[in-house]
């Protein structure tokens, strides 16, 4: 993922640094990858790799995390899923897989 095409979204009082696997669709299904609590998206670097073969992949770094902003107050499952959800909308993923742990999950 060190080498993927990378975006970053800014609103919502955040800027979430995003990587996808190509600069732009290809029709394949897509999944988008979220890390947990510590990590950034390049911990799925492994995985990532590998679901590229077949898959539009995506994953980015949640706030605080990465190289996306700092947090500014508090945060909770319902900021992070409004996050995920903008990243979706943003990238205009109809239906996408996503693969969570920690944090993610």
């Amino acid at each position: 993922m060190h080498h993927w095409p990378t975006e970053t979204l800014i609103g919502d009082g955040a800027a979430l640094r995003i990587y996808r696997s190509t600069p732009a669709p290809t029709g394949r299904r897509a999944v988008i990858l979220v890390h947990g609590f510590t990590d950034n998206a390049l911990y799925w670097t492994r995985l990532g790799d590998a679901l590229a073969e077949t898959l539009d992949v995506y994953a980015y770094d949640a706030r605080g995390h990465g190289v996306s902003s700092r947090l500014d107050g508090a945060w909770d499952d319902a900021v992070r899923a409004s996050d995920l959800l903008r990243v979706i909308d943003h990238l205009q993923l109809q239906r996408p897989a996503a693969v969570g742990h920690s944090m993610g999950g």
